[in-house]
């Protein structure tokens, strides 16, 4: 401002730009985001007799999920971050109570089994609150002991009915070394009853792991490359079907 209160423009310049900042290492990115919690799908319909046979077929058949929830399957950096098994899980569930029963259980495993976090059995008609609680509070436990999870398992369903169909899924995404402990886990079990899927997005478990586990006399041992919910569930819905003499029709419901 000038002395006679008038103003006039000042001359300058300036120079702008941007200044890498200085760095001692290599950027560590943050946290990833939370990713979102995938929903469970409806599941076709029970085909191959009649609708009162198909509902007593059903009655019969028992449905337990051993999730591997250690830590490389459980974490955002897994091969399950937005808990896909969880849905597919709960899709099964809402599917088997369309024809009014079967029962489930959880059994969450990891570097031991966690009997804390264990339901079961359960009726999926009457307890299908308990059943999706269960199978959605994910926890990271750890490493891997497929074996011990086994084993929790054939005791809580040891005293089911001796006409029971049971059908055990073990999501997994198999970087766990295959012993003789395995193998006599599986073999106190049904025959065909345990039922492998891989869920490998990062291929974690080599093609030699997976030769082991196909040695394992596993009722089936299925690798998922889609890992959608809707195709996890049907492969998971076909073998349910097929443990109890159906098949899974091909129309697909527009609600659970």
């Amino acid at each position: 401002m000038t002395s006679d209160g008038g103003c006039r423009p000042v001359g300058g310049t300036h120079r702008l730009h941007k200044v890498r900042p200085l760095s001692s290492g290599h950027h560590l990115p943050g946290p990833p985001r939370p990713q979102p919690l995938a929903q469970p799908v409806a599941l076709p319909a029970l085909t191959g007799a009649d609708p009162a046979d198909i509902r007593a077929r059903v009655r019969y058949l028992h449905f337990e999920t051993l999730p591997d929830w250690s830590g490389s399957t459980f974490s955002v950096w897994g091969g399950d971050p937005n808990d896909v098994i969880g849905a597919v899980s709960v899709s099964v569930y809402q599917w088997l109570r369309r024809y009014g029963g079967g029962t489930a259980g959880v059994i969450p495993w990891g570097t031991s089994p966690a009997g804390h976090l264990a339901v079961g059995p359960l009726s999926v008609k009457k307890d299908i609150k308990a059943l999706k609680a269960a199978i959605r509070a994910r926890v990271n436990l750890g490493g891997n002991d497929l074996p011990a999870a086994l084993r929790l398992a054939e005791q809580r369903t040891s005293r089911l009915p001796d006409h029971t169909i049971r059908v055990y899924w073990v999501p997994t995404d198999g970087i766990e070394a295959v012993t003789s402990s395995t193998y006599s886990a599986v073999n106190a079990l049904p025959p065909d009853s345990v039922h492998l899927v891989l869920i490998d997005p990062l291929h974690g478990c080599t093609d030699a792991m997976e030769d082991d586990w196909r040695a394992v006399p596993f009722g089936s041992v299925t690798r998922i490359g889609d890992l959608t919910v809707r195709n996890i569930a049907t492969t998971i819905a076909e073998l349910c079907a097929d443990a109890i003499g159906l098949q899974l029709g091909t129309a697909t419901p527009t609600a659970p």
